[in-house]
């Protein structure tokens, strides 16, 4: 499935999102579709750059080398930033390392290296251990960022995934990579990544926003 053959779903929410605000007329409520990396942003539709009120662009996943998925990484932060020049709307690198959460801890069985991993008392880890976990050039990917003048995503359902988990060696390496990141001057904005809401009206219906509601041009995320 590609961003071509779905570009009617972000009109379908879009159309919903609208239909919502009636509702919740003391709320903001902004349509901001979420694009997987696969996507050719070329091929986005004008309608939906017209319609959004702003965009998450999501990160290549990390199953190269180190070296590979860092080049990855900012030829994809680059074509972030020709989107935004297309589009003139807010536009978000979305979840940082979502990709390497997932390859460690969520795609395959967890590897025993990562559950020997001893916790840190003040979990602080050297940039060598960062690079090793989230498999990226985390000083290269910042400066990519940074020269993008585009502010990271960073929302709870990454913080959600690692907590169920229950290793906290992960989630203190995620924490140390954004204070590593913060050292580069790069900008964060807050994303609750709702997965649904519930009407009041006592319907059972449901709109599921967030993760599936916003813009997904692949079956992955």
């Amino acid at each position: 499935m590609t961003g071509v053959q779905t570009c009617a779903l972000p009109i379908y929410f879009y159309t919903d999102v609208q239909r919502t605000k009636k509702d919740f007329l003391d709320l903001k409520i902004i349509f901001n579709p979420e694009i997987h990396f696969e996507t050719d942003l070329r091929t986005i539709p004008d309608d939906i750059v017209k319609t959004a009120d702003s965009f998450i662009l999501g990160l290549p996943d990390v199953r190269c080398s180190i070296k590979e998925n860092t080049e990855r990484y900012v030829d994809h932060i680059r074509r972030i930033k020709l989107f935004h020049k297309r589009s003139r709307k807010p536009v978000y690198i979305g979840h940082p390392f979502r990709a390497p959460i997932n390859y460690h801890l969520i795609e395959k069985n967890i590897d025993e290296s990562v559950t020997k991993m001893t916790e840190r008392p003040n979990g602080e880890y050297n940039i060598d251990e960062l690079d090793s976990f989230f498999r990226i050039d985390l000083s290269i990917v910042f400066e990519a960022v940074y020269e993008s003048q585009l502010p990271l995503e960073v929302n709870g359902w990454d913080d959600f995934r690692l907590r169920r988990i229950n290793l906290p060696v992960p989630l203190q390496m995620c924490r140390a990579s954004l204070r590593f990141a913060q050292t580069k001057n790069i900008q964060f904005i807050p994303g609750s990544d709702l997965h649904e809401i519930k009407r009041s009206s006592g319907r059972s219906e449901e709109r599921r926003v967030g993760k599936e509601c916003r813009s997904r041009w692949s079956p992955y995320h």
